[in-house]
């Protein structure tokens, strides 16, 4: 089972210890943590959110010059 795991120079104290994982990063040396987790709730909400905006815009009408009759945008 791979981890995706790579030592990398901690930016804290400069030692090459910083052990860098797909979800967080944390030094062997100096104790540095870096976390990347990312908050399902938050993107899921941003998601709803842009959802919601989309649905309530109001619909641009095109006149068509050879009809005379709006017609919609095309979705």
């Amino acid at each position: 089972m791979s981890t995706h795991k790579h030592i990398a120079k901690c930016p804290r104290c400069g030692i090459r210890a910083l052990e860098v994982l797909k979800t967080h990063a944390h030094c062997m040396e100096c104790l540095y943590f870096e976390d990347y987790y990312e908050d399902f709730n938050t993107t899921l909400t941003t998601a709803l959110l842009a959802e919601r905006l989309l649905k309530s815009a109001p619909v641009h009408k095109i006149h068509s010059k050879k009809n005379k009759k709006p017609a919609e945008a095309a979705s």
